[in-house]
């Protein structure tokens, strides 16, 4: 009965589906993690939070942000019955943090608690640690960024290796912040900074370290869009965040390019940059006898000129040929 009338149904309004569809948008709201968050996510977050389960939730409440970003799971059976369908339906699609690489400041305003990068067992042994409340409880750490500085104290110049260190960081430290013995606290920091994968670590490389900054698009008058092949996700926390992933989490860092040193003592040829230009299009778009199609162009003249004629298992609109035709135009350059 759902079925399109071109596939003998009635095209009747599927209330289930559309009732999720609601509510993954509650949920992209919820996740918009940055200065206009709605205010109910906050009130979202300290339900969930309430009801987390101990097991795996560390000791204090607090700790526990957002059960996207963190390593918790709550009582579901506790929580409104909204919340119960926002975090099923963001299950059911695999929602979760993926992306290929990340900007260091994505990286420290992740939370450090409870890190998803670090396995639960790790995660909790680390919390746990009397200088690791002491971080929470007197240096006010919540993010990545506090332990990444915490950290950095240890290579001060004046800083001695013991609890009685005289330096001008761990008298902040004493006065300022009420820590008993701040090279502890340094030391501990560091550990739980070197437990994240090279992917979530904002001291390890990054690809953003070989990558150029985007440019200002001097073709786009032309009706020339150059394309950003940078590995790096330009937004922040909440852009992290992917719909419909499987498989395991990748924490990975990809190869970003090819380095000079790379190139010259291991014989590694790198192609001269060429340019392609492709689109794609559809007659009668939206309609039932819609007919897509994408084209590739290299130069006058050039074999690998191409135009193709979308199967028919691939949906007929404008959109898929234009996906296409990129992904075919990396083909024919190999």
């Amino acid at each position: 009965m759902k079925q399109p009338k071109r596939n003998g149904g009635k095209n009747i309004l599927d209330i289930v589906a559309r009732n999720e569809a609601i509510t993954v948008t509650w949920l992209q709201s919820y996740l918009n993690i940055g200065k206009d968050r709605a205010l109910w996510a906050y009130f979202a977050d300290a339900i969930i939070a309430k009801h987390a389960v101990e097991d795996n939730a560390g000791r204090e409440e607090y700790t526990r942000m957002n059960i996207f970003l963190q390593n918790f799971s709550t009582n579901t059976k506790k929580i409104p019955s909204d919340l119960r369908r926002m975090l099923k339906v963001g299950k059911d699609h695999g929602v979760r943090r993926e992306g290929l690489a990340f900007k260091r400041e994505t990286l420290r305003d992740m939370p450090i608690w409870l890190h998803r990068g670090i396995n639960t067992r790790e995660s909790s042994t680390h919390i746990n640690q009397r200088e690791s409340k002491c971080m929470r409880d007197n240096h006010g750490i919540a993010t990545v960024r506090g332990v990444e500085e915490l950290a950095s104290y240890l290579n001060a110049e004046d800083h001695k290796s013991h609890k009685n260190c005289n330096c001008e960081k761990c008298r902040q430290m004493r006065f300022r912040h009420g820590c008993p013995n701040p090279h502890k606290c340094y030391k501990r920091a560091k550990t739980i900074l070197e437990k994240l994968p090279p992917k979530w670590n904002p001291a390890h490389w990054q690809p953003a370290d070989q990558e150029e900054e985007p440019g200002d698009e001097e073709h786009e008058r032309d009706a020339v869009r150059v394309f950003n092949a940078n590995l790096t996700d330009p937004g922040g926390v909440q852009d992290t965040f992917r719909i419909f992933t499987s498989g395991d989490v990748c924490n990975t860092l990809p190869r970003a390019k090819v380095t000079e040193w790379e190139r010259s003592d291991n014989g590694i040829e790198v192609p001269e940059r060429e340019t392609v230009y492709t689109d794609g299009g559809c007659l009668n778009n939206g309609d039932e006898n819609a007919k897509a199609s994408a084209g590739i162009w290299f130069g006058p003249g050039d074999g690998r000129n191409k135009a193709i004629r979308l199967p028919e298992h691939i949906p007929q609109t404008n959109q898929a040929g234009e996906t296409l035709a990129p992904a075919e135009a990396t083909l024919l350059t190999d």
